[in-house]
């Protein structure tokens, strides 16, 4: 795992993808494009999972998925995976490609994706990018502060078991 310190930073984000210097890539970026992101990275979904499940209360804001895994899975399984997780939680999941195929576009959205971006090639594009992300999902959007649905813990921990 990969994080940013965590002290002043105040929009955790969940990177699940197989490249390992993207997290590093997106952390030194985000520095000036968006210094409230703290960037969580793992390489496969099932370190991706235990975090989760070991974290139910500081649950990411945002959460990115590759959707091009070098795995017999794709990402796409690993969003189904994760909707059926995070069931009872309201975190907007994004995936990352490196192509945009229409086809992948349309499965990716009708799997529970809410947005699809092309991965940058370049350290402007990456700012861009996050720079954009955090227009919409930090100064635009409001996202819910309790994202967990009834009373308490307790429905986050039955959705993840």
């Amino acid at each position: 795992m990969e994080s940013v310190n965590t002290t002043d930073k105040t929009f955790p984000i969940l990177l699940i993808d197989d490249d390992p210097n993207l997290g590093d890539i997106l952390s030194r970026v985000s520095q000036n494009a968006f210094p409230e992101a703290d960037f969580i990275h793992f390489c496969s979904i099932e370190e991706a999972m235990d975090y989760l499940k070991s974290s139910p209360v500081n649950l990411p804001k945002l959460i990115l998925l590759d959707i091009n895994f070098n795995r017999e899975e794709d990402g796409l399984a690993y969003l189904v995976m994760l909707r059926k997780y995070l069931q009872t939680v309201q975190i907007p999941i994004i995936i990352l490609s490196m192509m945009a195929d229409e086809e992948r576009i349309q499965q990716a959205y009708s799997t529970g994706a809410v947005s699809f971006l092309e991965k940058s090639s370049t350290v402007q594009g990456w700012t861009n990018l996050l720079k954009s992300l955090k227009k919409y999902w930090s100064d635009i959007v409001d996202l819910p502060t309790d994202r967990l649905d009834g009373d308490s813990t307790g429905s986050l921990y039955k959705a993840l078991e």
